[in-house]
Parts: C-alpha cells; structure tokens; sequence
C-alpha cells in the first residue's frame, strides 16, 4: 500500500491507496500553532502542472500531478517519470444513472454542404402506349398547299384571279398609297387642288393654225386623194343624202317601189287607196255596233266591221293546279300532266301557293316532252306566296310549244319546315 502525504500552510491531506485499489483522502483536522524549525531533512518533493511532465521536471524521488486530469506520476527515477500511477479524478464506476428529461429542441443548424451527386441509377421499364393523338392535315383547300410526303404546309402566291400570300411587292405598292385614296376619281385637268388635281402636267403650246393644202405645212381637206375612200364634193352629193332638215331623196329610204308609194302619198285618204282600205274608217271598239256587228260590209261603214273575221287577243294563260287547297306539297316528277290544246309561243311563267314555304325555297320545273322549257327553274321564295318576289327570275329556253305536246310539271324542292300548299302554275302563251 501506498500512502502520500500532502501538507498545505493550513491542513494537511493524506492520499494512500488500500485494498481493492481504494484510495482514501484522509485530512487532517485544524492545524495547530507552528512547532520549532527542525533540522533540514532530505526527503521527495511535490511538482504539479498542466499536462504530463517533461524529464526536466522535478528530481529523482519527486511525484507529480498532472492538474488537468488528476493522473499522478512518480517517484521519479534515473531522471524519468515513468508511466501513471494512477488518478485521483477518477472513482470505481458506478450505475448508470436514470434518463434526464428530453430538453428543448436546439436552434436548427445551417444547411450543410450539397452532396456529390450518385450514380445514375437503373432504367425503370418502358411506360404504357399513351392515347392517340388527333388526326394530322390530309387536305388542304387553296391558296395553303400540304404535302404529305414532307407534311409540310405552304400558301401559294396571289395572282389577279386567286387569292394567295402577298408579296413584299405587292406589300410595298399597297403601303405606297395613301390613306383615303380612292379609284376611278375623274381626272379635272384645271383643278389645283384635292382628289381630281393631276400632277406634274406638261406644258402644253397654244394651238396652231394650219391651212388646207397640199404641200409640207398644211393640213388635208377630207376629199384630198391622199386619204383612203376620200370623196369629192360632187361625188358626195350625188351618192349620199345630204344633211338637211328636209329630205331630198326619198328613194334612199326604202328599196322597194310600194314602199316609197307610201311615202309619197299626200293624204291619209290616198294612202287608204293605195293599200286598199276603202275610203271609211273602221272604229275597234267592244260594242255590238260597231266591231262586233253581224252584217257590215268591210270598210262599208265607219260604225261596224265584219262580224265573220276572227279577231286574236294578244296573249292567253294557262293556269294548272299542282294538288289541292291544303294538302303539303311533296317533291316528284310529273305532278301535273296535260296536253297543249294548241301551238303557242311560250312568253312568261308564274307560280303561287295558298301556304307558303317556310326554311327553304320552293322550286318548280315545266317539261315539254320530258325535257325542261326553263334555263333558270322558278321558285317561290321562304315565308313568300308567289314567285314574283324571287330573288331569281325565271328563264325561259325552249319557249315553241308545239299543238297536242304532253306538259308536265316537276317539283323540285319544297320547303324544309313548312312545305308549302295550293300550288298553281301559270303559262303565258301567244297561239302561233
């Protein structure tokens, strides 16, 4: 066993080691008054310090303790220190103490530095098939072009009958012109100002008076050889009429004899003689004395005519229904078929309904023998009653309707909401 001995001014500390590696401190109780000196002895010193000792530290004999872990070294010998005797900062270890309570959560550090970047990993497996896409160009209407071999798109230049892209050109010119410039403007060539105004005219020289001849200098007169057809005076009267307020050749306006008769004539009465109408006025009228008397002469009497002449009205209309009053119309070929009772000039056709068509036109054909007599069909526009109001006129083609041909009437078109009803077709005829 070891014991050390430590004496400060006021106390004195006994370390010394027992059994079991237990080192006891034992200090002593109140120092008492100082004894006498005695002699000087010979005997180990104390030396302390931060660390271990170096060799220069102390004698040979002298322990040390290391303040900064409590390890003691000594005594030391042949000037070395040696290894740690042992510490007195440290006991037997004891129990492991209960767990303290979890204190506050510390301020958060800063973001540490970015990592270096990992090694790129696995391809993952090929994902599923996504939905079509839409449709790509097929076709393309002018002026844009497509081609599919390149599927590429392109718009083809404008010219003057198709439209197209513009030019730089045609870019330039169109900028050339001014704001509010309009065309066709009617060229003023005194106006010195605004839209009529021409710019940059020429100077031009008053007129000059040339004289009638033939030699450098002078003009042609109109009946000069040197013109092509030229006529001289005489020839001129003798071939042409001359211009007059009278006429003096009544021979150059009719090529036959009964003709220029007529002319001639000095009276109504003579020329009544010449074409052999009597010497009586005949007096057209409705009235059974007069046009449709039963027993006047021709030309016998200024009161009648004769009553056996056949007497033709300008113009006669054939009307045909195409169905009844109320029933809708439907669309077909030969609705309606009859026969001319006899030869006539076709001159105008109408049509009209009792109910009108509503949401779309009514269209209507007339067939002479099966084939169409009209260029453009008639037709009663929606929401009207007759054909006069259309916006297109019909046009007649074929207008000779021979004696006893089949006429049959087509309704091409009726109309999409209200079909239409009571449909009658009209024919304006002259009997040939």
């Amino acid at each position: 066993m070891t014991s050390i001995t430590v004496t400060s001014q006021t106390q004195q500390v006994v370390v010394q080691e027992t059994a079991a590696n237990v080192i006891e401190v034992i200090t002593a109780g109140q120092t008492g008054p100082a004894g006498p000196t005695g002699p000087a002895g010979v005997g180990a010193a104390w030396q302390q310090g931060a660390g271990a000792p170096g060799s220069g530290v102390g004698d040979n004999g002298d322990f040390y303790l290391n303040t900064t872990n409590g390890d003691i070294y000594g005594p030391k010998a042949a000037g070395a220190w040696g290894s740690v005797v042992f510490n007195i900062a440290e006991g037997q270890q004891g129990p492991a103490g209960p767990t303290g309570p979890q204190g506050p959560q510390g301020v958060q550090g800063e973001t540490g530095p970015q990592g270096t970047a990992g090694a790129a990993g696995a391809t993952g497996p090929a994902g599923a098939t996504g939905a079509t896409g839409p449709a790509g160009v097929v076709a393309a209407t002018a002026p844009i072009t497509y081609d599919a071999g390149t599927q590429t798109v392109a718009i083809t230049a404008a010219t003057t009958s198709a439209a197209g892209s513009m030019s730089a050109a045609d870019k330039t010119k169109l900028d050339g012109i001014a704001a509010g410039a309009e065309v066709n403007v009617n060229a003023d060539w005194n106006a010195s100002s605004g839209d009529a105004q021409i710019l940059n005219k020429p100077t031009l020289g008053g007129a000059a008076a040339l004289n009638v001849g033939t030699t450098a200098g002078t003009v042609a007169a109109g009946d000069d050889t040197r013109i092509t057809g030229a006529l001289s005076a005489t020839t001129a009267a003798s071939t042409y009429q001359p211009l007059d307020s009278d006429l003096t050749s009544i021979a150059e306006l009719s090529t036959t004899t009964f003709g220029r008769s007529l002319l001639t004539q000095a009276d109504a009465a003579a020329t009544r003689t010449t074409i052999g109408a009597g010497t009586s006025n005949v007096a057209v009228s409705s009235s059974a004395a007069q046009a449709l008397g039963a027993t006047a002469g021709a030309g016998s009497s200024a009161d009648a005519a004769r009553a056996d002449h056949v007497h033709q009205r300008d113009s006669d209309v054939i009307v045909v229904p195409v169905g009844d009053e109320s029933t809708s119309l439907t669309t077909g070929t030969n609705k309606v078929r009859f026969r001319m009772p006899f030869a006539a000039t076709l001159l105008a056709v109408r049509a009209n309904v009792n109910t009108a068509p509503t949401g779309s036109t009514l269209i209507v054909d007339i067939n002479e023998a099966g084939t169409s007599v009209l260029g453009t069909k008639l037709s009663i526009a929606a929401t009207e009653t007759s054909s006069t109001t259309a916006a297109s006129v019909a046009t007649i083609t074929d207008s000779s309707l021979a004696d006893d041909a089949v006429i049959s009437i087509d309704i091409d078109q009726i109309g999409s909401t209200v079909a239409g009803a009571g449909l009658k077709v009209s024919l304006f005829v002259r009997r040939s």
